[in-house]
This record gives C-alpha cells, sequence and structure tokens, in this order.
C-alpha cells in the first residue's frame, strides 16, 4: 500500500534580481516590452499578490518609496543597463514555484502591456505610496504594510 505525501511549498527566497530574470524572459517570450523601471513594478505587484494570498515572500530584498514611486534598490543596480528595455533572454538559475508562477502569469495578464509609468498609476502601487507618506518613516516598506494595502484593495474589487 502506498502512502500518500503531500510535499507543501517551502519557499526559498532568491535575490529579487534572479526572479526578475524570470519574469523578463517570460515577458520577451509574450511580446510585452519591458525595462528595468516597468520590471521593479510587477515584481512588487508580483510580491503583494504573492504575499496577501499565499503568505509567502516572493524575495527577501527591501521594497522602499521614492518620490517616482516603488523600486527595489538591487533590481535597479543588477540591471541598470537595461533602463532603454530589454532585448535578449537572461539566464536563469532558479525556477519559480508553482504559486509564484501563477501569480507571474496573473500579474503579466493583467499588467503586463502597461508601461512603467501606468504601472505607477495603478491605485495598489499610488496607495502603497500615500500609506508610506503618511507613515513619514523610513522609505523601506514592510511585507505587513504592502500585505495589508494588498488585502484591502483586493477586497475593495469584490464589493
Amino acid at each position: 500500500m502506498k502512502n500518500n505525501i503531500i510535499i507543501k511549498e517551502n519557499p526559498i527566497l532568491c535575490r529579487a534580481s534572479e526572479k526578475g530574470k524570470i519574469v523578463v524572459n517570460n515577458c520577451l517570450d509574450r511580446g510585452i516590452k519591458i525595462n528595468t523601471l516597468k520590471l521593479e513594478k510587477l515584481l512588487v505587484l508580483m510580491y503583494g499578490k504573492l504575499l496577501s494570498k499565499y503568505e509567502k515572500k516572493l524575495f527577501n530584498q527591501n521594497i522602499i518609496c521614492t518620490s517616482n514611486g516603488v523600486k527595489i534598490k538591487e533590481v535597479d543596480n543588477d540591471f541598470m543597463q537595461y533602463c532603454v528595455g530589454f532585448n535578449n533572454k537572461l539566464p536563469e538559475y532558479i525556477s519559480l514555484l508553482q504559486s509564484e508562477e501563477y501569480v507571474m502569469n496573473d500579474v503579466l495578464e493583467e499588467y503586463g502591456n502597461l508601461s512603467a509609468s501606468e504601472l505607477n498609476e495603478l491605485y495598489l502601487l499610488k496607495t502603497l505610496k500615500e500609506v508610506f507618506t503618511k507613515e513619514n518613516k523610513v522609505n523601506i516598506l514592510s511585507p505587513n504594510l504592502i500585505k495589508e494595502v494588498f488585502n484591502y484593495t483586493y477586497y475593495l474589487k469584490r464589493y
């Protein structure tokens, strides 16, 4: 008799830039134009949605808030040469978990064709910036704050 084994996803948190490579490659496969600024916004949307839906972080790097919106400093530094756009696929050294892949596909489907400035104007990202401004603390957005904003925004969408 076989035992049924349930395998639970335990995320190994990789760098935001490694997850970003997968997003870039998926965008290129889908014919979606992408640059560093847009990649940062898409990663923040994925991070928030994954945290809200599955209570898992996508990566450990800090998400910061600036006058230009949300950013991930590591991604900004690692991909600064692609500010005009990515044209070729990047080498991937990791794979996404099933939940991460689901969220990535969902985010790319919903927001992939928007520009970085259009993404910045999304209610979710504008709300993160507004909440941060009210908090008036260091410019690092806590996972709890991100989760709270995403949960509240998805609640509003349903009603």
